[in-house]
Parts: structure tokens; sequence; C-alpha cells
């Protein structure tokens, strides 16, 4: 919603980055648009700028790359300057993007490798379309609560319970350490 509030038409100066990225490769296009907006700014950290490389990523269908744009380009050693050459704010910009995919690799790994852990332990129990649809949930949502699996799955809190139960040692972590709020999720 904050990228279509700061659309080109609505903003005549993002308009003109958006002319002059567009014959660039789009992640190169999308970094240009966000030291763009850095250098522009007196504040670099207002959400904004990520927000517009994000949808600029978005628009040419790279979601896969809005997340990690969207929350770690702070993350790296590498510094943004205001008063350092096009070329070097460009590298640090890089370098923070590639930090943060790497970061969001590695939470893909770890849901993929919990996906593949609860299918196995489950495997030779009845094949339970509940079951699967809850490992499912779990892969999607980073936090399943009780009351959340069941309005997911259509059924009972007391059958998410049983559900739970049976991915036994598979079972991902507890997060909140409650016994009325409980919420797991792969971490």
């Amino acid at each position: 919603l904050a990228f279509e509030q700061l659309s080109p038409q609505s903003n005549p100066q993002i308009g003109l980055w958006y002319k002059e990225v567009g014959g660039l490769p789009v992640v190169l296009g999308a970094l240009a648009l966000l030291d763009a907006w850095l250098w522009h700014e007196d504040s670099p950290r207002t959400e904004i700028g990520p927000l517009l490389c994000s949808g600029y990523l978005r628009a040419y269908q790279f979601t896969r790359l809005f997340p990690p744009v969207a929350q770690g380009l702070w993350n790296s050693k590498a510094r943004w300057q205001r008063d350092g050459a096009p070329a070097s704010r460009m590298i640090s910009l890089a370098w923070n993007l590639e930090r943060s995919a790497n970061l969001a690799m590695a939470d893909f790994d770890r849901t993929v490798l919990a996906r593949a852990l609860m299918s196995r332990h489950t495997e030779k129990s009845s094949r339970s379309e509940s079951l699967k649809s809850l490992i499912d949930l779990f892969v999607e949502v980073p936090a399943v609560t009780t009351e959340l699996a069941a309005k997911r799955l259509s059924v009972s809190p007391q059958a998410v319970l049983q559900l739970m139960k049976r991915l036994g040692n598979a079972l991902p972590p507890e997060l909140t350490g409650r016994t009325r709020y409980r919420a797991w999720g792969v971490i």
C-alpha cells in the first residue's frame, strides 16, 4: 500500500528515476532506485527506500527477493554513505542485498528441512489430509497457534492438538511457553 501511494505518477521525481533505470537489469535497477532515494532523502533510515526497491522488484515478478530487501538492507558491515562515489554506494547496497538474500536462503533451507522431517515422521502413520495440511501450514506461516490451525483446517482446537501429537518429535518448537496461548513455529 505504501508503495502504491509512492507511485511514479504521484511523485514526478520517482517517475524520472524509473525511466533512468528502465534499461538496467532488474536487481541493479532496484538498487539504483534505492541509492537515488537514500541520496535524495535526509534520513536514510526511513522505510520508503526499501519499499521503493522492493516494489520495483515485485513489479518485475521478483517476489522471492521482496522480503530480504525490505527487512535486511542494514544488516551488513558495508554501510551506504552519501558522500561516497556512486560505484562504492552501489557496491555497498549490493553487498547488503547479498547478505540479506543469504539470510533469507538460510531461513528457506531451515523451512524445507523441517517440512521434510515432519513429512518423513508422518509417512508411516495414516495418510491424513488434515495432517498434511497442518505441515503445509507450518511451512506457510511463521507461528501457528491452535486457533489459527483450527480455522484453516476447519477442525476443532482439540483435533489440532491431536494432530500435533501425531507429529511427535518432528513437531516444531513451542514459541510462547504458555499453556493457554500456545504457538509453534519453524525457527
